[in-house]
């Protein structure tokens, strides 16, 4: 995965059986018949085996072969994307009209969408420029590229779901040949938001720690992905306000959570930190602070102490400063070598630095 230059916090969003996901990539016959050709190695395990997960759906359930390319090499987008898109299963992939080959060019920041011949009607021009506007530009932008192929790859997938509703999906082949749009041309016009777009509803508590972080995970399970709700801290809110969240980590937060167990909480003074069983360990605490009246998350602290092994067990290597009071169960543990600014990487809901 390319370093970021950012700490992901993305609110607790990239945690789902690691280990699972990475057994799911290494055995897939999809990955085998090039699915994935990472040669930038953008993706991780959680975001190929996402990526695994939508290619299934879309085969299955539309018949749509969808593939992802990455590459970190000074090239022409639009003709490494057009070569490898009528190479791909020694023509077969092009020929079938029903192919989709996501490029994505790490050094460049520009990903190019090639699309089947019988495709034209789903992933129109206007469809693609969208992607563009709402997803891989954000994700160049904030240098969480591996988040923006598996967001790039949901909104393929909606579109298809979306496109079943008017469109027969057997479309004829259209004459012309297999279209191609450029996903960050230079001089793009960005689309823009549409008016019949429905904000996501603030969320709010009022009762105690408890009762904040259950409102959290509810926000979570409805892909409501606003850096602005009232359970998160002033910091928290100013700190989020840049970061994307795709729906794939939302999801992601929401199912793990569903394996935590022993919820409690401890308070002091302003203080306070749920906590939960040991096991599976992958079930990090939560820092909230008292604002206003209120309970709420504080993801900076969160960002700030805590960190994940390589099997995705929390840990606090610095302490965890003024919320120590809920840690005294646990033993002493070494400082962290990471420099302040540049946290080693974090693969749990809570936050994913790196």
């Amino acid at each position: 995965m390319m370093e970021k230059v950012k700490t992901v916090v993305a609110i607790c969003l990239l945690v789902l059986a690691a280990n699972n996901f990475r057994l799911a990539v290494t055995y897939s016959p999809v990955v085998n018949m090039q699915l994935l050709m990472d040669e930038a190695s953008l993706l991780g395990a959680t975001e190929s085996a996402f990526v695994v997960d939508y290619h299934n759906a879309l085969r299955n359930d539309y018949g749509i072969d969808y593939r992802v390319m990455t590459t970190a090499r000074k090239i022409d987008i639009a003709q490494l994307a057009a070569e490898q898109f009528a190479a791909l299963e020694g023509g077969n992939f092009a020929a079938s009209g029903r192919g989709l080959l996501l490029v994505v060019n790490a050094r460049t920041d520009q990903a190019w969408l090639e699309v089947g011949s019988a495709l034209g009607e789903i992933y129109t021009d206007d469809f693609v420029a969208q992607l563009e506007g709402t997803q891989m530009a954000l994700f160049f932008r904030s240098n969480q590229v591996d988040d923006g192929i598996v967001a790039a790859t949901e909104a393929i997938v909606t579109r298809a779901q979306e496109a079943t509703k008017n469109l027969a999906l057997d479309v004829a082949p259209a004459p012309e040949p297999p279209a191609t749009v450029d996903l960050v041309p230079p001089i793009r016009a960005k689309s823009a938001p549409s008016e019949n777009l429905v904000p996501m509803p603030d969320v709010t508590s009022e009762g105690s720690p408890l009762e904040t972080v259950a409102a959290y995970i509810q926000a979570m399970e409805e892909g409501n992905a606003r850096a602005d709700l009232d359970i998160y801290s002033k910091s928290s809110q100013e700190m989020l306000k840049n970061w994307v969240i795709t729906q794939a980590q939302m999801r992601n937060v929401a199912h793990e959570h569903q394996r935590c167990t022993g919820e409690r909480f401890q308070v002091q003074g302003d203080k306070a930190v749920v906590r939960y069983d040991p096991e599976p360990g992958v079930c990090n605490p939560y820092f909230l602070c008292w604002e206003e009246g209120k309970w709420r998350i504080d993801f900076a602290d969160m960002r700030k102490y805590i960190r994940f092994d390589d099997n995705n067990h929390w840990q606090l290597p610095e302490g965890a400063g003024k919320f120590a009071f809920a840690f005294a169960d646990l033993p002493e543990q070494p400082a962290s070598v990471s420099r302040p600014d540049h946290p080693p990487p974090l693969k749990s809901p809570t936050m994913n630095g790196s």
